[in-house]
């Protein structure tokens, strides 16, 4: 079975390395994006209804990360359609590949830092051939102060 990736008017690549089961179904997946307001002032209404309201993904890769951690498939934003399969389980989005251990980093901020670029930005379910909107969220960095 393969798998469409659709950003914006864009296709998307799945590739990287592939897991063990074989996948089963076809999943067609369009990627958005919403942000958070990380200002420190009020914000007006208009700018946090464009701020939650989901757009097109066209950013760089994301990785996508299965229920055990141990498949990892990217998706890059390109122009050429390709079909790639998936197996049922639980997703989850990031913009790193491999997930680091926190308790080897010493520092706290680099901790935090790291941690922050690892963060979770999607999860979805895959149960059988489906199309789904999968939504990356980017909220504000706690590792800094928000600006006055």
């Amino acid at each position: 079975m393969r798998l469409i990736l659709i950003v914006c008017v864009c296709f998307c690549v799945l590739s990287a390395q592939k897991c063990n089961d074989k996948p089963t179904h076809r999943v067609n997946i369009v990627l958005t994006k919403t942000e958070s307001y990380c200002g420190g002032a009020e914000p007006p209404e208009e700018l946090l209804t464009e701020l939650n309201t989901p757009k097109p993904y066209n950013s760089g890769k994301v990785y996508i990360l299965d229920d055990l951690k141990a498949c990892v498939d990217s998706i890059t934003p390109t122009n050429v359609e390709t079909l790639v399969p998936l197996k049922t389980g639980h997703y989850t989005a990031h913009l790193v590949a491999k997930l680091k251990d926190l308790e080897s980093i010493t520092s706290e901020d680099e901790q935090c830092i790291t941690a922050f670029k690892q963060r979770i930005l999607a999860m979805f379910e895959i149960k059988g051939d489906t199309a789904l909107q999968v939504n990356l969220h980017f909220g504000c960095n706690p590792c800094y102060p928000p600006p006055p």
